[in-house]
């Protein structure tokens, strides 16, 4: 073998050792780099189905909006009006209005009328003045039904109107997506995907950052091993030089050898680290973790793994060259006898060299392990921040309650009235929905939310501004202002998370949070409703303190409807019942009637609805106490089921010379054959079979009409004058009668028209801020109903109003039921986990975050051992005589360990305590150049005096470590193996015979 193949190929167990720790260098860059990969392409295969169909973007001026647009875009004029103190958004829609496609569903813009602004929050049409940008202006302000894309609490009109008004700005509207995302200052209309896009960019960031961080390893590794071979080879390369070799050849030889090392490194570690990421996976989901990856070599992990294994290749590549550099600069007579002079030390300086002098090692090492330990303290810091991250979102002091059934938060529906109730127990709850949104090339979360719930549960500090007061306010995390570089006073434009729509929030204020929450947008709950797929009065998770399950066995299940019948056989009595917890119900309910129960077997869905029947024994007429699940309510019994008291119903003022329909009524069966007086009359009156006749009042005054059906008597009084209006008869309910927490109750008013001509009124039916106007006709005689959809309510009683032209107000009053099981109930019957909601988000959506950050502590730490090894065993290995001659004399193994131990904390606590500082400036210049940010979450660790000396001291501890392995093979030794001469014969040159037939030209250690 010629002397460039023997110092290329012969390797010793050191050279074993370097491919060992490029193997593991480049598994863990594999291993991380496919789980992170399998990582985001789960969570944007989810996605996928949201492509935007669309994009909208925010421009100060009309002008500048129709410059910017181009063809087939839309500009949509905005400006503000005051109406009742409050400031308002107008927009203006272009004729015919632009619509868009997702999905296969087509979204309409609300179409605008000239003069005219609509609004979903307008109960009714008005005329009013309202000041605006250009001065106080008369226009119409009217309502309009739930829009798509639009949000609902903007008034529309015509683009011609705004322009009257005075725009301040404009949006233009791009029906169709210019590409996955957007490469202006356009956000997309549907965001969830270019969200994830935009993270997996910024996952593939930091994997690259990990990969240079690799190359440092391997780069270190090499040049110390080959630093060692270049020491012990030092007579053959000057027997090389000597013969005639050049300099450049020499470098060659050992940059080839280097590459050769290294390439056999990265193949073995590629392999290595198929193998490893999968037991990583199975391991995680025999651990019960609930990861769902699937590992795959795809493109994109092969568009990422080539170049960075060729750049560390050709790292080790140059690292074994400059490694060669002292061997070979020198002149070849000079080359065998390096110089080990030292310069004369200061006096001044001599007792402290002699004390920090090490005994066996020498300070050379501290460059190379500073630099590997550097990379360990980087990825100690980034593991600290993404753990910091996980453990704001999974605090101890905080519960989420999500639908026990739902597949991640995203999918959960729950109540916003449950959090509302649990707020009238005393319980600190936060109902919140998650959206996912992308502007200005940056992916980040928002939380629709009631800020001063929120703020019970999260506690954040606000820095700068206000909390947000209207549904178009809202407050930014800090981290998340300096990333999209926005504060307070700005506007923010967001598109729909995973419903096409757009919007636009105005920052009123800056605050800090711990973890994840300090990387948010807080926008209100209506306008996460309206960007999302969640219904009015539903969140996707509660968040709250800690909640006990308590010891109840009853189950979540409330009456609705209550009626019963009884003959002389039987009371037959028919219930509507509802499940209001978070789990199914499968159970025999126990139903007590007056104190006889009996139990009917439910089963029920959360939510769900469900009519039983029962029988019990027959009853009198009266009053009795219905309980059902531990939940007591009144019922009335009798021969026609609920109420049976006697009524004569009309309306209360009526016209002079009017002759309205009276009708009698019992238990809201129509009487027949009833008579009726009326006060200072004669005549009387006789029902029909319908239970109602006319009855005429010619004269004004106030009159009591009286009936008597057996041994009943009702009365009721009625106000006759000229300048009463004829106006519809009415009546209004709540359906279910006594709704739960979990129920969107119905109220219903029965209309009739009781005159003897056709009236038309403008009827609206009010209940807190939902409304319904409806105008109607109703011929002589006629009847029908007027319907208003309320919302979740909490625990309480309400009211709701009729008005007829906007007066003559009639109201009635109902009860939600609720009490104070609630809290025990969601706690033992909804998906609850510690935390907030995104910890399940990314528990379940990301995957399981832990088994990425678990697979790399593990191997960093391997790596990072291998690497300072490396780094340490050439200071160790030119103490080999010495430590010879310390065993010869009789030094014990565990001296050569401890003298070796004491030099390493000499020259590895002065490389521990430099990679401290080092990592941190690192760590800070990448904050600074905004490169560590994984779907929108900056990993900011906190640099915090525990967490230095933490990193420092496991920092130092692998140096001992490593160089207690390195210090192994030299300690095994037996002192005559240490002392004995290295038999460095010549090579044979190329084209000659050695007479021995070969060469040594290493020893194998």
């Amino acid at each position: 073998m010629g002397y460039r193949q023997a110092l290329v190929l012969r390797w010793s167990r050191r050279d074993r050792l370097a491919v060992l720790v490029v193997a593991v260098t480049i598994a863990f860059l594999t291993g991380v780099t496919l789980l992170g990969l399998a990582m985001a392409g789960q969570t944007t295969a989810i996605a996928a189905e949201f492509d935007s169909p669309g994009t909208v973007e925010s421009f100060d001026s009309v002008d500048a909006a129709r410059q910017a647009a181009d063809s087939g875009e839309y500009v949509l004029p905005v400006t503000t009006i005051s109406v009742d103190g409050h400031q308002r958004t107008v927009i203006g829609i272009p004729n015919p209005p632009p619509e868009v496609t997702s999905r296969g569903q087509t979204f309409v813009v609300p179409s605008g009328q000239d003069g005219v602004l609509a609004s979903t929050t307008q109960v009714r049409t008005l005329d009013e003045r309202v000041d605006t940008t250009s001065g106080s202006q008369q226009v119409t302000l009217a309502p309009r039904p739930a829009g798509e894309l639009v949000p609902d609490g903007w008034y529309v009109t015509s683009a011609s109107t705004v322009e009257t008004i005075g725009p301040t700005g404009a949006f233009v509207l791009s029906p169709t997506s210019p590409g996955l995302v957007p490469t202006d200052g356009s956000v997309p209309l549907l965001s969830v995907l270019v969200f994830f896009l935009l993270g997996t960019r910024q996952l593939v960031d930091v994997l690259l950052l990990a990969s240079l961080a690799g190359g440092v390893l391997v780069a270190v590794t090499t040049f110390s091993v080959t630093r060692v071979i270049v020491e012990d080879r030092r007579d053959t390369i000057a027997v090389v030089r000597s013969t005639g070799a050049s300099p450049q050849s020499v470098y060659a030889i050992f940059g080839v050898r280097a590459l050769l090392l290294t390439g056999i490194g990265v193949a073995f570690g590629y392999a290595l680290g198929l193998v490893l990421v999968r037991v990583v996976i199975n391991t995680a989901v025999f651990a019960g973790a609930p990861t769902s990856l699937s590992i795959a070599v795809s493109p994109e992990a092969v568009r990422l793994l080539a170049p960075t294994s060729a750049f560390i290749v050709f790292l080790g590549g140059v690292a074994g060259v400059i490694a060669a550099r002292p061997a070979v600069r020198p002149p070849p007579a000079t080359i065998a006898r390096p110089s080990s002079a030292l310069p004369t030390p200061d006096a001044s300086f001599a007792a402290l060299r002699r004390r920090l002098r090490p005994t066996l090692l020498d300070w050379g090492a501290l460059v190379p392990s500073t630099a590997t330990l550097s990379v360990f303290v980087v990825f100690v810091l980034l593991i600290s921040a993404s753990g910091g991250a996980l453990a704001s979102l999974t605090p101890d002091d905080q519960q989420t309650i999500t639908e026990a059934d739902a597949s991640h938060p995203i999918n959960s529906q729950v109540p916003t009235a449950y959090a509302e109730t649990l707020q009238q127990q005393g319980i600190a709850a936060s109902p919140e929905i998650l959206l996912f949104e992308a502007a200005k090339g940056e992916p980040f979360l928002v939380r629709g939310v009631q800020y001063e719930a929120y703020a019970s549960v999260s506690n954040p500090t606000l820095v700068r501004g206000r909390a947000p007061a209207t549904a178009d306010e809202a407050v930014i995390g800090a981290d998340l202002a300096r990333t999209l570089a926005v504060d307070v006073g700005d506007s923010l434009t967001l598109g729909g998370s995973t419903r096409p729509a757009f919007t636009r929030v105005d920052i009123v204020g800056v605050f800090t949070a711990r973890g994840v929450e300090d990387d948010q947008l807080l926008v209100s709950l209506e306008t996460g409703t309206r960007l999302s797929t969640t219904r009015d009065g539903v969140v996707n998770f509660i968040r709250t303190e800690p909640i006990e399950s308590g010891d109840s066995t009853e189950p979540t299940v409330s009456v609705l409807d209550a009626t019963a019948r009884s003959n002389e056989t039987r009371t037959t009595l028919r219930l509507t019942v509802q499940n209001y917890g978070l789990a199914p119900v499968d159970d025999a309910l126990a139903v007590s009637l007056g104190g006889d129960t009996r139990e009917v077997p439910v089963e029920l869905r959360p939510g769900q609805q469900r009519r039983v029947s029962l029988t019990f024994p027959p009853r009198v007429d009266g009053t009795y106490e219905l309980r059902v699940a531990g939940l007591s309510q009144s019922v009335q019994v009798g021969s026609g089921g609920g109420g049976n008291a006697l009524s004569i119903e009309l309306p209360t003022e009526v016209p002079t010379g009017a002759e309205p329909i009276v009708r009698v009524t019992r238990g809201g069966q129509r009487v027949t054959d009833a008579t009726i007086t009326v006060t200072g009359r004669e005549e009387t009156w006789t029902t029909d079979e319908n239970g109602a006749v006319r009855i005429r009042f010619p004269e004004p005054g106030e009159y009591t009409l009286e009936t008597t059906v057996g041994s009943e008597t009702a009365r009721t009084t009625v106000v006759v004058d000229e300048s009463f209006d004829r106006r519809f008869g009415a009546d209004i309910s709540v359906r279910p009668q006594t709704p739960s927490i979990a129920t969107r109750p119905t109220a219903v008013a029965t209309l009739n028209n009781p005159w003897g001509q056709p009236v038309t009124q403008t009827v609206t039916l009010v209940q807190g801020d939902s409304a319904a106007e409806r105008e109607l006709t109703l011929q002589p005689g006629g009847t029908a109903e007027h319907r208003l959809r309320l919302p979740y309510r909490p625990a309480g009683t309400y009211s709701v109003t009729l008005l007829q032209d906007g007066q003559n107000a009639t109201a009635t009053q109902f009860e939600v039921q609720g009490d104070e099981r609630l809290a025990a109930a969601l706690a033992s019957s909804g998906r609850q986990s510690s935390g907030g909601g995104i910890a399940q988000a990314i528990e379940i959506v990301f995957g399981n975050i832990q088994v990425l950050v678990a697979a790399m502590v593990a191997l960093v730490g391997v790596m990072t051992i291998g690497a300072t090894t490396a780094s340490f065993a050439r200071s160790i290995h030119a103490a080999r005589d010495e430590v010879g001659v310390r065993r010869a004399v009789g030094a014990s193994p565990g001296r050569i360990y401890r003298l070796v131990l004491g030099d390493v904390l000499r020259v590895g606590g002065a490389s521990a305590v430099l990679s401290v500082l080092v990592a941190s400036v690192l760590v800070w210049l990448l904050l600074s150049l905004g490169e560590l940010r994984l779907f929108g979450i900056v990993l900011r660790p906190t640099f915090s005096p525990a967490l230095l000396v933490a990193a420092g001291a496991s920092a130092l501890g692998l140096a001992l470590l490593s160089a207690v392995v390195a210090a192994t093979s030299l300690v095994a030794a037996s002192p005559a193996t240490l002392l004995a001469p290295v038999t460095r014969r010549a090579p044979k040159r190329q084209g000659t015979r050695s007479s021995t037939g070969g060469s040594e030209v290493s020893s194998d250690d």
